[in-house]
Parts: structure tokens; C-alpha cells; sequence
């Protein structure tokens, strides 16, 4: 094989190097940077999720609390429950002294007739305020154990708030220990080796004359194979220590790569068990949403009832003040002032019936515009809720998800990438074939320098126009180290 045929050679396993060079480059700039973008897209949405959904739902729960914030529900419950109380202890006298007035009433024969029968009348009408009242009672209880249910549900810790700083606990961006940095200092290593090359080839073509005998022509030449063998040697030598150092630094680099990998994937398991903490907890405070909102209805449906009963209750109060005016009469008319007592009776029984009326009528009132209220607020939240539940649940998780799906399949690219070449296997092979093209060489150029020191005569050797031609020729090629790279000369 001639010098060219090797010189060829030589240039396409450079390019193969330079090839795996670049494959690496490649892999760090596209896929990994794909690697960093994404993730440093999930990291920042996820937080933004999360805080709105966490702003949202704290929303729901102020806005509540503003609005029940100024009234004492356990003081309300207790007015009424005194007033309720108070008011049947004193339709229970009343029972009582109904039922000593009927006993009365049948000593006075025909003339306590009318009397007897009003008193029956008024224990009719006593059972019935009682019946209502019972009802009434029931039903707030009811609406008060509702509420309590509802402000419970408010109270229900907001778990988003936990996810939220767990993310933010361990969303660190994805930090990558393998650095390419070396590797594109490499990717034109074999630049200087090329020109040397040529260079040394450039010169081997000028003393390519056989049949030249001039001893002048000789000294040159003699000189020139002498340094090329030289160079070339260096040559070798460099190409071995830097092809050492880049095989090295590939087997670095990619061992990183696979703790990286390894990282990653880490990362987006974490992602992906938030994810289904998303999904649960947004489920989750979706049916607490309906609970309340549901629970507000039951309230509101309990309140119309209660409504109906006072009214009925309001009806009873003009009923038994017709009772008291008609009783009155006929006490009068009998002339019985001992029965004046029961007319007293029922008149405070009215009074405390009309007091227990308003105050039950004002809480009605309360309750009713503090559940409109809530049920507005309520029924405006899972309005948004659900809205804001469509676009963070939907097409902002699902982008989430898609592009953790996105992180997951570009490190199984780079996996795949990584398991289909051995680039560390690669880069030794072409490094035993670049040296040994380097030393074809050297036995070229060695073989004829070897050669024209045989059989060149001592007689030319020792001539004058040999030594000085000899000691004027000098190949200077500038080494791989030098700063002027482009300035290779041979004189």
C-alpha cells in the first residue's frame, strides 16, 4: 500500500472518530437540552397548577367565612331553643290550669257550659302549638346539624397545599454531571494531524526522482527521510496519547450519561406518583364541592318547610287570640271572676307566643339570606370550579402528562442511542487502525530511507554539495500544540 493509499485511510477514520464526536455533541445538545426544556416546562407548570388549584379552593373556604363570620350560629341556635322552651313551659301551665277550669266549670252546671268547652278548646290549641313547635324545633335542628356538616367540610385541610410543597421540595431542575465540554474541544483534534500529513506527503513527492543523482539533490533527500521519519514518530506517538484521552473521556462522559438517565427516570417516577396524588386530591375536593353545595339545597329545602310551619304557627296565634277575646266574653258574662285567672294565662301564653313568632320569623329571615348567599357563593364556585377543574384537569394536565410521557421516551432515546453503539468499543478498534496506518508509514519512508543509506556511496556521502545541502534542508512542521495551527512549512 503506497503513502496516499494510507493517507486516505487515515482521513476516513479520523472522520469516523470525529463521527462518534459528534453523535455525543449531538446527543448532549438535542436530546438532553429536549431533556432539560421539558423538564424545566413540567417543573414550572406543576407549581402554577398547583397554586391555582391551592388559590382556588382557599378561595371557596375565605369567601365562606367572610360571609358567616359576623353571625353566632351556636348563639342563634340557643335563643331559639330558650324561647321554644320557655314558651312550652308556659302553654304547660296553661294545659293545667285548662283542665282545673273544666273541673270547675262542672260545678256551675248549664252556666259553665260554654267555659267547659272553651277549656277543651284551649288544650286543643296547646297540643297544636306544641306539634308545630316540635316540628319547628326538628327542622333547625336539622338546618344547624347540616351547617355544622358544611362548615366541617370547609374546615377539611386542603391536601393540594401538601402536594404543592412536596413538588416544590423536590422539583429541583434536572442537573446533568457528564460535560461535553472536553469532547468539543476534540472534535477537530485530527485537523493538525492532516496538515502534518500532507505536509510530509507534499515533501516525500518533491524527492520522488529516481534517476536524479545530484549530490545536492541527495543531501536533501537523505535529510528530508531522516526528519520525516522523526515527525512521524511524534506523530504516532501524539495520536496515541490523544486517542487515549478521547477513549477516556467518551467512557466518562457516557458512564454519566447512564447516571443521569437513571436520575431522570427517578425524576419522572416522582412526577408521575404526583400526578396520581393530582388526580385523587382533584377528585377529591370535586366531591366535597357537591357535598356542600348539595348540603346548602338541603337547607334551603328544610327553610321553606320551616317557613310553611311558622306561618301555619302565625295562623294558630290569630286563632287562639279569637279563643282568648270569646273566653273573656263568657267569663264575663257569667260573672265568674275566679276563671279570670285562666284569661290571664292565656294572655301571656299570646305574648310569649308573639315574641317566639318574631324571633323565629328573624332567624328564618337570617338563615335565608345567609343560604341564599352561600348558595350563590357555592353554586358560583363549582361553577368555576369545575371550569377551572376543565382547563387545570384537562388540557393543562393532560400537557403535563404528555410531556412527562415527552421526558420519559427522549431518555429512552438517548438509552437506545447509547445501547446501539459502543462508542468507548468503537473509538479503541479505530485507534488500533489509525496507529497502525501511522506506522505503514513509517515503513514506507523508513524502508527507503533504510535503503538510500545502503547503497548510497560513501564517496557521495562525504561530498561536499551532499553535507551542505544535507545541513541546509530542514522539514519544520508545527506540532499539535502550537497556538498557528494553518502554518506548516518545510524548507
Amino acid at each position: 500500500m503506497d503513502f496516499q493509499a494510507i493517507k486516505n485511510n487515515l482521513d476516513i477514520l479520523f472522520q469516523e472518530i470525529i463521527e462518534i464526536i459528534t453523535d455525543l455533541i449531538n446527543l448532549d445538545q438535542v436530546h438532553f437540552q429536549r431533556v432539560i426544556d421539558t423538564d424545566n416546562f413540567i417543573n414550572s407548570k406543576i407549581n402554577t397548577f398547583l397554586s391555582d388549584t391551592v388559590s382556588m379552593i382557599e378561595n371557596i373556604k375565605s369567601t365562606f367565612n367572610k360571609k358567616i363570620s359576623d353571625i353566632n350560629i351556636d348563639q342563634l341556635k340557643s335563643d331559639i331553643e330558650h324561647a321554644t322552651s320557655t314558651f312550652i313551659s308556659i302553654t304547660d301551665d296553661l294545659e293545667i290550669l285548662s283542665y282545673n277550669t273544666i273541673c270547675k266549670t262542672y260545678s256551675l252546671g248549664e252556666k259553665g257550659a260554654t267555659i267547659a268547652y272553651l277549656s277543651k278548646e284551649i288544650k286543643k290549641h296547646s297540643d297544636k302549638a306544641k306539634s308545630l313547635l316540635n316540628e319547628i324545633s326538628n327542622n333547625f335542628n336539622n338546618i344547624y346539624k347540616n351547617f355544622r356538616e358544611t362548615i366541617q367540610k370547609l374546615r377539611i385541610k386542603n391536601n393540594f397545599e401538601h402536594i404543592n410543597k412536596s413538588t416544590l421540595d423536590n422539583s429541583s431542575s434536572i442537573g446533568f454531571s457528564a460535560s461535553i465540554s472536553k469532547l468539543v474541544e476534540y472534535s477537530q483534534f485530527h485537523d493538525i494531524y492532516i496538515q502534518q500529513i500532507a505536509k510530509i506527503e507534499e515533501a516525500l513527492n518533491s524527492i520522488k526522482d529516481e534517476d536524479n543523482q545530484d549530490k545536492s539533490y541527495l543531501g536533501k533527500k537523505f535529510k528530508l527521510l531522516k526528519e520525516i521519519l522523526g515527525i512521524l514518530e511524534n506523530i504516532k506517538n501524539d495520536l496515541e496519547n490523544i486517542l487515549d484521552e478521547i477513549s477516556n473521556e467518551i467512557k466518562l462522559y457516557v458512564y454519566n450519561i447512564n447516571t443521569d438517565i437513571q436520575n431522570v427516570i427517578s425524576k419522572t417516577s416522582i412526577s408521575e406518583s404526583i400526578f396520581k396524588e393530582i388526580e385523587k386530591e382533584g377528585a377529591y375536593i370535586s366531591n366535597i364541592i357537591d357535598e356542600i353545595y348539595e348540603n346548602i339545597i338541603s337547607i334551603q329545602n328544610t327553610l321553606t318547610i320551616t317557613e310553611n310551619n311558622i306561618f301555619e304557627l302565625k295562623k294558630f296565634s290569630k286563632s287562639f287570640n279569637v279563643l282568648i277575646v270569646i273566653s273573656a266574653i263568657e267569663v264575663a258574662r257569667i260573672g265568674e271572676t275566679s276563671l279570670n285567672s285562666l284569661i290571664d294565662s292565656m294572655n301571656k301564653t299570646y305574648n310569649k307566643l308573639q315574641e317566639l313568632i318574631q324571633k323565629l320569623t328573624d332567624t328564618i329571615n337570617l338563615w335565608q339570606i345567609l343560604i341564599n348567599d352561600l348558595n350563590g357563593i357555592i353554586t358560583e364556585s363549582k361553577e368555576k370550579y369545575n371550569s377551572f377543574k376543565g382547563i387545570n384537569f384537562g388540557e393543562k394536565f393532560d400537557s403535563l402528562v404528555n410531556n412527562n410521557n415527552e421526558l420519559t421516551n427522549s431518555v429512552n432515546n438517548i438509552k437506545n442511542l447509547l445501547t446501539n453503539k459502543d462508542y468507548y468499543e468503537l473509538i479503541s478498534n479505530f485507534k488500533s487502525k489509525i496507529i497502525e496506518n501511522i506506522e505503514n508509514m513509517i515503513n514506507i519512508v523508513k524502508e527507503e530511507f533504510d535503503n538510500m543509506d545502503k547503497t548510497l556511496p560513501e564517496s557521495i556521502k562525504q561530498s561536499q554539495e551532499f553535507i551542505d545541502a544535507y545541513n541546509n534542508t530542514e522539514l519544520t512542521i508545527i506540532k499539535a500544540d502550537d497556538e498557528d495551527l494553518s502554518s506548516v512549512e518545510f524548507f
